[in-house]
């Protein structure tokens, strides 16, 4: 407009972006609410593992700092990408980081057993578990996309076959 100031245009103006301000909010919250949603489930499925259970409260805490790390992150972000970001590093990175932790306590935890007292020779001690996030198996396919019941048997064949690749490598897969 020529001149701004008068009528109703930068009154409009400010109702139009007081507007948008509040739809913008409450996607924030929406997507906040569903990552916190997202972080809770997998904190219980965390919780409800045997290597957890094993554990004193005090190692707990230590193997759900991440999860505490990640909720104070999402909490605090402003934008969308952040808080979608964050949930995805987690669910990808943090969640086998934390699986591993609590899998390796539990493992000092367990006695060790001994080899004979007449051979000197004490057993091996167990090897670390190492946890891949499902969404990380490369699957080769050769597919773009699954349209039929004969692509999806082709899919789940080849997922199969990475998920237990990686099993035999030593290796455990969070989903």
């Amino acid at each position: 407009s020529a001149t701004p100031f008068r009528g109703q245009v930068l009154p409009a103006a400010r109702t139009a972006v007081t507007q948008l301000s509040s739809a913008i909010a409450k996607r924030v919250d929406a997507e906040r609410t569903a990552a916190l949603t997202t972080l809770t489930e997998r904190e219980a499925q965390l919780r409800a593992t045997p290597e957890v259970k094993l554990l004193p409260e005090g190692t707990v805490q230590q193997v759900l700092l991440l999860s505490t790390e990640a909720r104070a992150t999402i909490q605090s972000a402003r934008f969308i990408p952040a808080i979608r970001d964050r949930i995805s590093r987690y669910t990808s990175q943090d969640f086998p980081a934390q699986l591993a932790l609590a899998a390796g306590y539990a493992a000092s935890l367990t006695p060790k057993p001994k080899g004979k007292p007449t051979d000197g020779v004490e057993a091996p001690a167990p090897q670390p578990v190492a946890y891949v996030s499902a969404s990380s198996l490369r699957v080769s396919t050769g597919l773009s996309y699954i349209a039929t019941e004969a692509d999806v048997d082709q899919w789940l064949a080849a997922l199969r076959k990475a998920a237990l690749a990686e099993i035999k490598n030593g290796k455990r897969i969070s989903l």
